[in-house]
């Protein structure tokens, strides 16, 4: 059960950490569930050797290694003592989800959640990262900064949960904007889908005795098109809803290239060598806005769309399940 234990040591480091920084754990509270359900899946691995498949684990498997993915770049970035800029936004942890999966539950705190996230991912592509201060923001400067190219790169985050592209397209106008009144050099807007259909990778079918029964049938090859195509259809569907010349109107400057960056992330299950595992899948698609194709122009907005979307922790992984 090293697995387990692992995971364990992660919220561990990572409670003592947001203690250090005084930040409060409440009771009852989302970061309490997600630390303490770490903790009995450690308790569940060392008392049957694998998880239980009688009921539906999926979406508690799913917060789980959201919330992993999370609590491991924070201590990663700690141990490399560039921790300091994302301590404020620890601080709002207290009241967000720190779940990056399914619905948000406290939409404006969970938005920091995003913030933070990103700009982690991008302290350990790029480095030189700034998160504009969350208790003094206005929405008129980028979320995240950080330097590459030698350029100073505006981020403006923001987080989708309906399928409408008449949502998504007010989001990347008001993240354009958010650029585009601020003193970066360059810069697009970043989009967390919270709206996929996680079923797609992970299914389940009731068995006879009404138990829960997950499928463990997926590979590489599988799920990874799934979730790109998701991306590429949202970012198509804008693009047929406004038009080419609209599109110039919400991009009209060159400091906010036609381009936006879109992440989702999920848990898929595998068959490897005749264990039942599940691994966080994510995936993240750097869209040209063009109105005609799909495109990425942009290396720095690639690697930074790669580091958002990938674990923190090592693909060797896999949370077992059964055999």
């Amino acid at each position: 059960m090293r697995l387990a234990r692992e995971f364990v040591d992660i919220a561990v480091r990572f409670e003592e950490i947001l203690k250090r920084e005084g930040v409060r754990i409440l009771a009852d509270s989302l970061l309490e569930s997600a630390l303490l359900s770490v903790v009995e899946w450690q308790i569940a691995a060392e008392e049957h050797g694998v998880t239980s498949l009688e009921s539906d684990i999926r979406p508690t498997t799913r917060r789980r290694l959201s919330f992993l993915n999370l609590a491991h770049k924070v201590v990663l970035t700690d141990a490399n003592g560039r921790l300091g800029p994302f301590v404020p936004h620890l601080h709002l942890l207290t009241d967000a989800d720190p779940c990056m999966i399914g619905p948000p539950t406290h939409e404006s705190a969970t938005h920091k959640t995003l913030e933070l996230l990103t700009g982690l991912a991008a302290d350990e592509e790029f480095g030189n990262v700034e998160l504009e201060d969350p208790y003094r923001s206005v929405g008129g400067n980028p979320d995240v900064l950080f330097s590459a190219d030698g350029k100073r790169w505006g981020i403006a985050c923001k987080m989708v949960s309906s399928e409408s592209p008449v949502t998504l397209t007010d989001r990347i106008e008001e993240g354009v904007k958010q650029v585009d009144r601020s003193d970066a050099d360059i810069g697009c807007c970043l989009v967390w889908f919270r709206s996929f259909d996680h079923d797609l990778l992970w299914s389940a079918r009731r068995g006879d005795r009404g138990e829960v029964m997950t499928s463990q049938s997926m590979n590489d090859e599988y799920w990874r098109p799934l979730m790109n195509d998701y991306l590429e259809r949202r970012f198509q569907e804008v693009v047929n809803h406004v038009g080419r010349d609209r599109l110039s109107e919400i991009f009209p400057n060159v400091r906010t290239p036609k381009t936006v960056v879109g992440i989702v992330e999920s848990v898929g299950s595998f068959d490897e060598r005749g264990w039942g595992v599940v691994r966080r899948l994510s995936a993240g698609v750097t869209q040209g806005m063009t109105g005609l194709k799909l495109c990425t122009p942009f290396s720095v907005l690639e690697r930074l769309g790669r580091a958002v979307s990938r674990d923190s922790f090592p693909r060797s992984w896999p949370v077992l399940l059964s055999r």
